[in-house]
């Protein structure tokens, strides 16, 4: 079934899944930005991971020596040097590891923050449709408020009622019109903000059905909890990085030197040479004392148990955030089966004001004020549904490659 979810939110809107895909629900402009991230992240992984291979140096000089007496010369130097560590009681492997863990730490920090930026562009869909159900359903109050009206003129002409009924219907009818175009101003509004960061069609935009996952399946592919599990274990391989500082370290080195002399002969005692030579050694090093090195160790295993301690947090903030959206959906699906029932039951109630309307018992009005009643019923659990959507949203969206 999930599955089949996935594929269908894919052919229905062309979501970006890992942050690759160009035809996201997302506008070209802000989905370019997303990709630029996801690159530079790729890109300052990569340079960090290859941080400890230090750079061979080149240099080469000239210069001119210009003598009054004696004669004039030149010297041209180059060099090639290179000192590198090969061995750091393991620091060289924690950091390459750690390295790997900030990678994923970056891409799943992205991609939530990329996700949650969809989820903005899908509430305002949800919410754009929600809203639209509610000026269908206030436009079918205000055509009961108008057939109110009618029949307390009716009444007030034949002297059933008096007018402070017929002004109540007529202000209840004022109300409800103010209502619409609130609600008419609140859908300019969601357009225009579903604009500011999608492409796409809101009028036209469909999007697939969410449906309640298990709290397990939710909380595995969290992106809150896997990002930090990244945090945690970058933590722990930098933990041992910064001890692996403290520990021996094995170097090698090398050096070519050429040196080239050339003077502007005066006298027969001038010469030029070359002079040029290799070098190259091992070296064993470490600190001998470091009066922060205790504290500098402390620090980082400190950072590594806080870490640690957040994810149980994370872990346990999603499995409530998960109660609240599963009892708001079961409370939905229990409004919306009520909504449903009463539509049911208002359908027997048109049946029977038709025939009674037939038999010459009811008026026009009793009908057309039941089918309005009962069609506001179907409304309202159309709006229970979307309602449902928007609660389960919020986990679809924290999932990884959900939307």
């Amino acid at each position: 079934m999930r599955s089949i979810l996935l594929a269908s939110l894919c052919a229905s809107i062309l979501l970006a899944t890992e942050g690759k895909n160009s035809d996201s629900l997302l506008s070209s402009l802000k989905q370019e930005q997303f990709d630029l991230q996801y690159k530079y992240n790729e890109i300052n992984s990569d340079k960090l991971k290859f941080d400890w291979l230090n750079p061979i140096t080149g240099a080469w000089s000239w210069t001119k020596i210009d003598k009054s007496i004696s004669s004039d010369s030149e010297t041209g130097t180059f060099s090639i040097a290179l000192d590198q560590p090969i061995f750091k009681s393991g620091g060289i492997y924690f950091a390459m590891k750690y390295a790997d863990a900030n990678r994923e730490f970056l891409h799943l920090s992205t991609q939530l923050e990329e996700q949650n930026l969809i989820k903005e562009a899908m509430d305002l869909v949800l919410n754009y449709q929600k809203n639209a159900l509610q000026i269908k359903r206030t436009q079918l109050q205000i055509d009961n408020a108008i057939i109110d009206i009618k029949r307390k003129k009716e009444q007030f002409e034949s002297g059933f009622v008096d007018s402070s009924d017929l002004d109540q219907a007529v202000l209840a009818k004022n109300t409800l019109e103010h209502t619409l175009l609130e609600l008419q101003i609140t859908q300019e509004s969601l357009k225009r903000s579903f604009e500011a960061i999608s492409d796409a069609d809101i009028t036209t935009l469909q999007l697939p059905q969410f449906s309640m996952m298990s709290k397990e399946e939710f909380v595995q592919s969290s992106l809150e909890v896997k990002k930090q599990k990244g945090e945690y274990l970058s933590n722990q391989w930098l933990q041992k990085a910064t001890i692996s500082d403290y520990l021996p370290t094995i170097s090698i080195n090398g050096t070519y030197y050429d040196k080239r002399y050339e003077p502007k002969m005066d006298s027969t005692s001038a010469y030029e040479y070359d002079d040029g030579y290799y070098s190259y050694g091992i070296k064993i090093s470490m600190p001998l004392y470091d009066v922060n090195r205790g504290r500098n160790i402390e620090l980082k295993r400190i950072e590594t148990i806080k870490s640690g301690l957040k994810l149980q947090d994370v872990k346990r903030s999603e499995q409530k955030l998960y109660a609240r959206v599963y009892k708001e959906v079961e409370y939905l699906k229990q409004k919306r089966k009520i909504a449903l029932e009463n539509y049911e039951l208002y359908e027997e109630l048109v049946a029977s004001a038709r025939d009674l309307l037939e038999a010459g018992e009811k008026t026009i009005f009793d009908v057309q004020t039941l089918e309005n009643s009962r069609d506001t019923m179907q409304v309202d659990a159309q709006i229970y549904s979307i309602d449902a959507q928007l609660a389960l949203l919020d986990l679809y969206a924290k999932m990884q490659g959900e939307i």
